[in-house]
């Protein structure tokens, strides 16, 4: 559950205490404007209705938090699932919560900071002005996108154990959160085989927190709500695309000497995965 397939290999740098999490230079942010709304969000829109093949249900969820600061809480499968909220919440912006490793690759950092990154430290003392960040950003009316599955895991259709330290922030702020899976299906027709799978975004409509709850356990029942809510969608999704394997298989594999594929039973007639991890 640790390992991550984003294979960016890149030598992370550490997120100090003096990393600048807002930019209120006036030219940094009048380019950061420009790149996010006349470059980025039309790029994206296009890519996503002509090559993903994107639908998304339930969008009128957005329309209750649209202008207040609220948390979303996605899957990790694939490289560009972070363009996906920028489309949903338009015309307001979001800010998302990244890894360290999102910042430390030449020549992307500060167009990375420019669309809404926002790096984790792990360095205690710059935790405090990264949660002064996000608390900025949420009370100014803006969303805060997390994966809490932390690590990508390309085309995968199930939902994988996550903590719920992350709900720390909407339930001290007292804001909405809503859930969002992202499922794959099957392209169909003559570019079908050329395409990529096709994308459904499901959202859930807004959980808020319940301030009869102490602290902790305001943070726990937000945690179960969005996992309920992903776990329901993992389940209805039929389309494997990628098929992921415990490493254990291959190793029993070798130690077999090569005889798994023969030994194991014989499968029913069913749609294979085009790619194995």
């Amino acid at each position: 559950m640790s390992e991550d397939f984003a294979n960016v290999n890149v030598e992370t740098k550490e997120v100090k205490k003096n990393f600048k999490f807002i930019n209120n230079n006036p030219i940094w942010r009048f380019f950061s404007f420009v790149l996010y709304y006349f470059i980025a969000i039309p790029v994206v829109f296009l890519y996503s209705w002509l090559i993903l093949g994107l639908r998304v249900h339930n969008l009128k969820a957005m329309r209750n938090v649209r202008g207040r600061g609220f948390f979303l809480y996605g899957n990790h499968t694939n490289y560009l699932d972070v363009f996906i909220a920028p489309l949903l919440t338009f015309p307001h912006r979001v800010y998302t919560v990244a890894s360290a490793d999102a910042v430390s690759i030449k020549g992307l950092k500060t167009i990375v900071l420019m669309l809404g990154g926002m790096p984790v430290p792990k360095d205690i003392s710059a935790l405090g002005s990264f949660t002064k960040a996000v608390r900025k950003r949420c009370s100014d009316g803006n969303g805060i996108v997390i994966y809490p599955e932390a690590k990508i895991w390309p085309y995968y259709n199930g939902i994988r154990p996550f903590p719920d330290s992350s709900f720390k922030y909407p339930a001290d702020l007292r804001v909405p959160v809503i859930a969002m899976f992202t499922a794959y299906r099957e392209r169909k027709g003559l570019l079908g085989a050329l395409l990529p799978p096709g994308w459904d975004v499901y959202l859930s409509d807004p959980f808020y927190p319940d301030t009869t709850l102490s602290p902790k356990l305001m943070r726990k029942d937000l945690h179960s709500k969005v996992y309920s809510f992903m776990k329901e969608h993992a389940d209805l999704s039929d389309f494997e695309y990628v098929e992921y394997r415990p490493a254990a298989m291959y190793k029993e594999h070798e130690d077999c000497d090569y005889d798994y594929e023969e030994n194991k039973e014989p499968e029913k007639e069913e749609k294979r995965a085009k790619h194995v991890i």
